[in-house]
């Protein structure tokens, strides 16, 4: 049933940003970019880093990771028997107990078959990953089996390769995080992570990721042409984990990679920076926070959990329902909306151990593993990111600083490297959008009807009701001002009139 609107005061007119945006709508950051698709492609973009890249996507994650190298040896056999005993050919009846069938698989096998080849396990495949935040797996690293690797063979060519990569979001609803890895990423360590490499390897030959011009640029502003890219690295990633940085660009962090100001006090930032990578790279082999005798000593230290009834008490951690410590100290240092103790109690738990897909594939952490020094270095992390973060300077933007170039084309670069202009965003969203009234009161409605269970993939046409008209818009019409026809996990848009369903 279609809602009344009349007699609604208080109206307001919003219009969309550039980029079809109408609430949360991101502020101006007139500041170089991490990264860029122009510099990736090689132009001589004005960026931070060359190169980045997604984390890898298998598709098939219960088959190719495994705490245990041996476990994930044997899982892997059983899958590439299947996939050579089928063919090129998704059988009619997948076997989940034998493998993971995925769109791209038919493929990739098709062109092995023309080859006259089969699959074939190699254990030099089997390299450490990093799955989620302070959380390792074996990864067999094929790309039959691993659906999606990206660049990230340019980053990490061997499981012998430790190179640092800062991992940021793009495009995601979560309020923005950032971590950092030494060894082959995920996609999901960070929601949709973007990796960006301290060096890059093209054919063999390492290079420093960090531009040339950003290297100039920084001993120019900062007077110091004892600036390396390695600091600049670092300084980068103490800058994203600055409180104030992160709240006044909260809304430009969730939509686009990070503009990085160049603060007043570039040094300690950068020694930050260091102290903090320092300590998130060795997570799981660095210091410990002692948290003495536990008041009970279970059998197994298998299953974490936190204390309380209603609502988890984070001071009190119990393994297979025996209170073990009581007094953990709590930080407010989180990745994904977790701390280091979270993300530890998420991947230890007992029933991983019991397989919850259809594989069948059992992966448990626990086997081998000291608990006690696992919770007790994701303490001290926690504990030790709250320090550093703390000690980091107040003020992260420069003083009578002006971009060197027009913040509306930073990224706006032709294929031969040239700077181009890009036009203002109102211009460009002149001839395809308008403003509405719109009333406060209707935004849960409109959110409601966007992301709710009236969402098809498909739209079919809408009504749109405002005070004085009517209007039957199109799916064309919808999609153009609807970010969220894009992507239904983000309702970065709000109809400034009613929307209701045609019945």
């Amino acid at each position: 049933m279609k809602k009344s609107i009349e007699g609604v005061g208080d109206w307001k007119v919003i219009e969309p940003d550039g980029k079809e945006n109408w609430i949360n709508l991101p502020i101006n950051n007139p500041y170089v970019p991490m990264g860029s698709k122009e510099a990736k492609k090689g132009a001589n973009a004005h960026t931070i880093f060359s190169k980045y890249s997604l984390g890898i996507a298998t598709h098939r994650d219960a088959w190719v990771y495994n705490s245990s190298d041996k476990e994930l040896a044997k899982n892997i056999k059983v899958h590439i028997k299947y996939c050579n005993e089928e063919g090129p050919t998704k059988p009619d009846k997948p076997n989940p107990k034998r493998g993971s069938w995925s769109s791209d698989l038919d493929g990739k096998l098709e062109r092995l078959s023309k080859q006259g080849k089969k699959m074939i396990f190699d254990a030099k495949k089997i390299r450490t990953s990093l799955y989620r935040p302070f959380f390792k797996q074996q990864l067999y690293f094929d790309d039959i089996l691993v659906t999606a690797r990206y660049k990230i063979d340019d980053f990490y060519s061997n499981n012998d390769t430790v190179n640092p990569a800062i991992i940021v979001p793009y495009h995601v609803s979560k309020p923005f995080s950032t971590f950092i890895t030494c060894i082959t990423p995920d996609l999901q360590i960070i929601q949709n992570g973007q990796c960006f490499p301290l060096y890059t390897y093209n054919d063999g030959v390492k290079k420093n990721n960090i531009t040339d011009s950003i290297v100039k640029e920084y001993r120019e502003h900062y007077r110091n042409n004892n600036i390396s890219k390695d600091d600049i690295f670092y300084y980068v990633y103490a800058i994203l984990h600055h409180p104030r940085y992160r709240n006044y660009f909260r809304n430009n962090l969730i939509r686009d990679l990070p503009g990085i100001p160049m603060a007043p006090e570039f040094e300690r930032f950068q020694r930050a920076g260091r102290e903090l990578a320092n300590i998130h790279l060795n997570f799981d082999t660095g210091k410990r926070y002692s948290l003495g005798k536990p008041a009970f000593h279970p059998k197994g230290f298998i299953k974490i959990t936190f204390g309380g009834k209603n609502e988890a008490d984070k001071s009190i951690i119990r393994v297979d329902g025996h209170e073990l410590f009581n007094g953990v100290p709590i930080s407010s240092y989180t990745v994904n909306g977790r701390t280091p103790v979270e993300w530890i109690a998420e991947r230890f738990e007992k029933n991983k151990k019991i397989p919850k897909d259809k594989s069948g594939n059992f992966n448990d952490p626990c086997t081998g593993t000291d608990i006690v020094a696992v919770i007790e270095r994701a303490v001290y992390v926690g504990l030790e990111s709250d320090r550093i973060i703390k000690t980091l300077p107040k003020e992260f933007e420069p003083k009578n600083w002006k971009p060197k170039a027009d913040p509306a084309s930073l990224d706006a670069y032709s294929e031969n490297g040239q700077k181009t202009r890009a036009r203002p965003a109102k211009e460009t969203r002149k001839s395809r959008s308008k403003s509405y009234d719109v009333h406060d009161s209707m935004v849960k409605r409109a959110q409601d009807l966007l992301v709710g269970n009236h969402v098809r993939k498909k739209f079919d046409k809408y009504q749109v009701v405002d005070k004085e008209k009517k209007y039957i818009i199109d799916e064309d019409d919808l999609r153009c001002a609807c970010p969220v026809y894009k992507k239904f996990n983000e309702c970065s848009h709000v109809w400034a009139v009613e929307l209701c369903r045609r019945k």
